[in-house]
């Protein structure tokens, strides 16, 4: 009888075999974490222009270096250290208010410390944009664009949920017409990156096995039953809102199951890890931030809309604060799109 070498001890081997070399290549190259052999495998040479008036050049794989650099270091020297009081503080009534105050002091902080990571390696020569502070830092005019949220799920992570992310989204172009080259998410608490890099691809690396995978496109979903429809309701800016109420309504006579989303990097992995088995919802209130993770993701098959049903880019400016719908390919995804432009 022939051993199978997916299965058993063979496929053991194989996987400390895989471990033992994303993680010995990616540190040879001075990356933060495991990293797919594409990414490895990258020339230093493909770069890109600062701007259209400056001859200065910066290589693409050494952004994808600093944006994983940038991510550990905001968790390790900033967030972890602080991450229980922030917990402490959020349960404990007496200090509630504090509680909500610290966790935006430790958000503030953590943008500032990925701030100061691209600045050092790149000194002035990009425009970085953060979720705290409105002012850029840096080359104001400059092609190349780093967005940074340093929290996406402040509640999950305040109350000890494992369902937040650190996210840097790098852009080319100017923001009338930016488009994202590489995105990079690090769930500390899930163990989990999830990297899309132009031109390479869309990875996830298992921190538990540092083991890296690319993501192939996510199937059609045809049968609304047999997904979960992620939602952001937006209660603080939208409260009482009967349209969304009667479009939750509607997708749960449709037997859809409806869940409230915990952070938008968190939808993206969950649409990632069940093959396009979740489709997104979102009431308003989402920043061109929140949309870091979402570039990958279209890659992989899904399409954004507004509730009206325009076909949307993840990497827009156009996006803040609208009503958007992410569905995967296939007629359940329709669906919910009709359902969406009808009931407005």
């Amino acid at each position: 009888m022939k051993n199978n070498p997916e299965s058993g001890i063979f496929h053991t081997i194989n996987q400390a075999e895989r471990s033992s070399r994303d993680t010995l290549e990616s540190i040879g190259q001075r990356f933060a974490f495991p990293v797919h052999e594409k990414i490895r495998n990258m020339s230093e040479d493909e770069t890109l222009k600062v701007s259209a008036e400056s001859q200065d050049k910066i290589s693409k794989k050494d952004l994808v270096r600093v944006a994983l650099q940038s991510l550990q270091t905001a968790w390790e020297k900033t967030i972890e250290p602080q991450i229980n009081e922030i917990r402490q503080k959020a349960i404990d009534k007496s200090e509630l208010k504090q509680g909500t105050d610290f966790a935006t002091k430790v958000d503030i902080e953590g943008e500032n410390t990925i701030k100061e990571i691209f600045i050092n390696a790149f000194q002035d020569q990009l425009n970085i944009a953060g979720e705290e502070h409105e002012a850029h830092q840096g080359k104001v005019g400059s092609d190349i664009t780093v967005r940074i949220d340093p929290i996406d799920g402040t509640e999950s992570m305040k109350f000890g949920k494992p369902d937040w992310g650190i996210m840097v989204g790098i852009y080319k172009g100017q923001p009338a017409n930016e488009q994202q080259i590489a995105s990079a998410v690090f769930y500390p608490e899930r163990k989990k990156i999830l990297l899309n890099v132009e031109g390479q691809g869309i990875f996830t690396t298992d921190l538990e096995t540092n083991i890296a995978q690319e993501i192939k496109p996510v199937q059609e979903q045809n049968e609304l039953t047999e997904m979960i429809v992620q939602f952001y309701e937006n209660i603080e800016e939208r409260p009482n809102d009967q349209t969304f109420a009667d479009l939750k309504g509607q997708l749960t006579t449709r037997q859809a199951r409806l869940r409230s989303s915990p952070a938008s990097c968190i939808d993206v992995l969950e649409a990632i890890e069940t093959n396009g088995k979740r489709a997104m919802i979102i009431n308003g209130g989402y920043k061109t931030v929140d949309f870091i993770p979402h570039a990958g993701l279209e890659k992989l098959g899904y399409k954004l809309y507004n509730w009206q049903g325009q076909e949307l880019k993840a990497d827009s400016q156009e996006l803040t604060d609208q009503r958007i719908i992410i569905v995967p390919p296939g007629k359940a995804g329709q669906d919910i799109i009709e359902m969406c432009k009808n009931i407005q």
